[in-house]
């Protein structure tokens, strides 16, 4: 035998025997060193069965001492799973399990050792390999590259994939307004540039004396919801009355020293709020708020908030602004004490002088003032403030508050304008003054920088200016581009035309135009009209046929031009009292004419009515007819509650019926609930709000169907119902419409139906005589049943 392969023979017996002795020493000694290694590996090896279906035996690394610890693996990796389950589940982060990354390395440390060994082999061999056995040494690689690329396929550790849900901010808070403590929201906000589905978030509320968060606002109150791209969403207190604006409600109160954290869906925290001596917060808490201000975002540029997240640096005082641009609170502005040497009094803050240059009164929607800085520096308006006093008033009103100039400036030798809709205005507001008005621009220290009265106002500079006529302005007079201040306003101002934003120009009255020639013989008789209406009607909306006729006179009729309409409700007063429709033209001047007019009025509401018509020559009828004609609007509204389940949780339900001939819309409509402890009259509370009913229809006939849980229910809501429970069904107007109390209940008609059993429902009769211990029964099989069914 050649000696090169006794010398290979002898160095793999060599090695062979020695990684032999630490497998064995690592299953008869666990606790060594190889111990751990070889329980690690097996470990491993598990795990990747769990995806792979490695098998141990075929790799040869456990035998006897396998069978024996096998169920105490399997336990230690269980428990290893379900800790770090419970870790994602508290703490809302998914991902792989970060042990993992440490049982990876042993890996490679492992297989970097059988490369250093495989290469030690080689070198010992190779000076005294023998060409023969290039072959069988080519196998023993290839088989050992078999067995890595195996290793390698098993341990292949799959990490979960979770989504990923973009930032949403928490933007304002107001704990309460100024004497409400109910006027409660908070306020998100989207930075993102697409809008984002809330299906799945929830707003959490830790108090500085709780020891974990609880919910705020449930996902539940999220389902199906949306975020707009760079808008806002609010979350308000049941009662808010602004609800207009709230996209969902919650009976969960806000306090100083709160901590608010809204989640995704990974529960993840999207964004964190502490403030005061909140205990839970992004770096630094921010204030508690004053009553009747909130704790808002600041505001960088438009729609875009500051988030270093440091609640103390992204947070301030802030004047509410629900679902709208934050604005930050200005304090009062009080004179700034200058030291006087010797002990003098101190200066007041020095503010330049600027001008009210130019107002519209008329039309409404071209309401304009205009302001002028007549100084050579730009000046900043934060804390300035227009206001207005009417002929009657004692006092200067607020006309354009000082929020509405926060950040504002206006430019050197420029004009600054405030408008109702003029386009490129620098503030847009529903602006209200009219005639005999004064305005007075006031300055952060509260002084008068400028005063304009006109008409038969009782405060102007020295003497009022006209009244300016409808589509004309009272404009400063301009004097080689100067503005005129002379502190006179019948001086200084003058009627011009409209220039918002710009130089003021002097109107000029048209020349008159030359007087027409004589026109021939025209026609002189207005057209005649006639109506009826139905003399009740039971839709807030109805239509009045009409007909029109242009008789014939001593000319040919020139045909039919236009008509209006006329009403008023309830007691008759021929002169007073009447609301006028709009004028309706007609086209072609037809002689004669028939059509419709739409009206909606108000239930239980009569109303009288009058139509006046105009021919081509403008010959205008009468109010026709003389006697005006009358209807009463009257909708029945009796809807009544049908059925009730309050156990099982999962199948609490009511039921409402219509036994009415016609579909009743139900918005503004709601349920209030009252317990057996609710003694007093008043003391109802919300059970289904209002905005679950808006745009719903109960159907001619029909049912609808309120449930936790139950498919197919018109309104699906966390209700809670138990015994003793009262339930009042309520309309836009706020009456009782239906009333069922049960048990000892302290509200009911009449007397209070049994409580049921769990699985039982309390089930009408079939009729309706205001007695719920007459009218209700407990029933075996309860029959909720949605619309259309």
């Amino acid at each position: 035998m050649p000696a090169s392969r006794i010398f290979s023979f002898l160095a793999s017996f060599f090695i062979t025997f020695l990684f032999g002795l630490c497998v064995w020493s690592a299953f008869l000694y666990p606790d060594n060193i190889f111990g751990n290694i070889a329980w690690q590996v097996r470990s491993i090896f598990f795990r990747a069965s769990v995806s792979g279906s490695l098998e141990f035996e075929e790799l040869g690394l456990i035998e006897s001492k396998e069978n024996q610890n096998k169920q105490n693996i399997e336990q230690n990796d269980n428990d290893i799973i379900e800790e770090n389950e419970n870790i994602e589940e508290y703490t809302g982060i998914g991902g792989p399990d970060p042990s993992l990354m440490s049982e990876q390395d042993l890996l490679d440390d492992i297989a970097e050792k059988l490369d250093i060994i495989q290469q030690q082999v080689q070198e010992l061999t190779k000076e005294n390999r023998d060409p023969d056995d290039e072959q069988k040494i080519d196998e023993e690689i290839s088989l050992k590259e078999e067995l890595e690329k195996e290793l390698e396929e098993n341990n292949e550790i799959e990490i979960k994939n979770e989504i990923f849900y973009p930032k949403i901010l928490i933007s304002e808070v107001q704990i309460e307004a100024q004497g409400d403590a109910k006027q409660e929201f908070v306020e998100l906000f989207n930075p993102n540039d697409f809008e984002i589905e809330l299906t799945g978030w929830y707003l959490q509320r830790k108090t500085k004396t709780g020891a974990d968060y609880s919910t705020f606002a449930s996902s539940s109150l999220f389902f199906g919801k949306i975020i707009p791209a760079k808008g806002y969403f609010l979350i308000c207190r049941e009662s808010y009355y602004f609800n207009g604006l709230c996209n969902i409600f919650t009976e969960n109160a806000l306090s100083d020293d709160t901590s608010l954290a809204f989640k995704n869906p990974n529960k993840e925290i999207s964004d964190k709020l502490g403030f005061g001596e909140a205990l839970d917060y992004e770096l630094s808490p921010a204030q508690n708020s004053e009553n009747g201000k909130t704790i808002g975002r600041k505001a960088i540029s438009y729609r875009v908030e500051k988030d270093t997240d440091n609640n103390s640096a992204d947070f301030e005082i802030q004047e509410p602004t629900p679902k709208a641009e934050n604005i930050t609170y200005v304090q009062p502005i009080t004179p700034v004490a200058t030291a006087i040497s010797g002990g003098g009094s101190s200066a007041p803050v020095i503010y330049p002088k600027i001008l009210i240059s130019e107002a519209q009164i008329a039309p409404i929607e071209q309401r304009f003032v205009e302001i002028y800085n007549p100084n050579n520096t730009d000046v900043e308006l934060t804390g300035w403030y227009l206001q207005r006093k009417t002929k009657t008033a004692n006092s200067w009103s607020s006309f354009v508050s000082s929020t509405k100039f926060e950040r504002k400036t206006i430019s050197a030798k420029s004009y600054f304008l405030i408008s109702r809709e003029i386009e490129n205005s620098d503030i847009l507001f529903d602006i209200t003054f009219s005639a005999d008005n004064s305005l007075a621009l006031k300055d952060p220290n509260g002084d008068i920088k400028d005063k304009l009265g006109f008409g038969e106002a009782q405060d102007f500079e020295l003497s009022p200016t006209e009244n300016p006529e409808e589509n004309k302005s009272i404009g400063r007079k301009v004097l080689e581009g100067i503005e005129q201040d002379t502190d006179d306003n019948s001086l200084d101002f003058e009627t011009q035309q409209a220039t918002p934003g710009a130089e003021n120009i002097t109107w000029v009255e048209p020349e008159p135009e030359p007087e027409p020639e004589p026109e021939p013989e025209k026609d002189t008789i207005p057209p005649l009209a006639d109506f009826t209406l139905l003399p009740e009607y039971n839709s807030l909306d109805f239509s009045i046929d009409f007909e029109i006729e242009d008789p014939l006179g001593a000319v040919t009729p020139s045909g039919i031009d236009s008509y209006i309409f006329r009403w008023q409700k309830n007691e008759y007063a021929p002169e007073n009292g009447w609301q006028m429709g709009d004028e309706a033209q007609v086209e072609s001047a037809p002689l004669h004419f028939e059509g419709t007019w739409d009206f909606m009025g108000e239930d239980g509401t009569t109303y009288y009515f009058q139509i006046k018509v105009k021919d081509a020559e403008q010959n205008e009828s009468l109010w026709l007819p003389e006697t005006p004609v009358l209807t009463k609007i009257s909708i029945p509204k009796k809807v009544l509650i049908n059925e009730a389940q309050i156990s099982p949780i999962e199948q609490r339900f009511v039921e409402l019926f219509n036994p009415n001939d016609f579909d009743i819309e139900l918005t503004g409509w709601y349920l209030q609930r009252k317990t057996a402890n609710d003694a007093l009259e008043d003391s109802w509370n919300s059970f289904v709000s209002s905005s679950n009913f808006e745009n719903k229809i109960i159907l001619a006939n029909g049912y609808f169907l309120i449930s936790r849980e139950i498919e197919n229910s018109d309104i699906l809501s966390d209700i809670a119902l138990k015994n003793d429970n009262s339930l009042a069904l309520k309309n836009s107007n706020r009456e009782i419409i239906d009333k069922l109390g049960w048990g000892s209940s302290q509200d009911f008609e009449s007397a209070p139906v049994l409580n049921p059993e769990e699985g039982q429902s309390i089930a009408r009769k079939g009729h309706d005589t205001d007695d719920n211990s007459q009218d209700f029964e407990v029933c075996e099989t309860p029959t909720p049943t949605p619309s259309g069914n």
